[in-house]
């Protein structure tokens, strides 16, 4: 059997180290991805206010984090992204909910729903990159550098 958990100064039970960074930034996935469907929930009934109050409060979490990954800052960017489709009906309307709806599924099935190199926020989305085969990703980059090149 495994030891008994140590004990603190209080007789709580204390963990043997730190979360590993990697179970942490799952972690934040799936906390981001609730934070995106509770946010589209208030989105379909018109409620963009209580959307953007979710976004903000998953995004502060986020930016506590002592240590940041390259996925990390893709996920603040993404919830900053969604918290401006949250700004109007018309926005959210506008393609606001399908792009929130790919964002989730993107971080429920931890594979990237398309690899489009025409978002203005490709780069800065670093986390759709996270989910990339190796193929798509070096397709991604010949398109970047094509486009870089005209």
């Amino acid at each position: 059997p495994p030891p008994p958990p140590r004990r603190g100064g209080g007789g709580e039970p204390q963990p043997e180290q730190e979360p590993d960074e990697q179970v942490v930034m799952q972690r934040s996935r799936v906390e981001v991805t609730q934070a995106l469907q509770a946010a589209a929930s208030h989105g379909d009934e018109g409620r963009f206010s209580e959307a953007q109050e979710v976004l903000s409060a998953q995004e502060q979490r986020l930016r506590r984090r002592k240590t940041m990954s390259s996925l990390g800052e893709g996920l603040i960017a993404e919830l900053e992204d969604a918290r401006n489709r949250m700004s109007s009906r018309s926005s959210w309307e506008g393609g606001g909910s399908a792009q929130l709806r790919d964002t989730m599924q993107m971080h429920r099935t931890q594979r990237a729903t398309n690899s489009s190199v025409s978002s203005l926020n490709f780069r800065r989305l670093s986390s759709k990159s996270e989910y990339l085969t190796t193929s798509q990703s070096s397709m991604v980059s010949r398109s970047m550098r094509a486009m870089s090149t005209r």
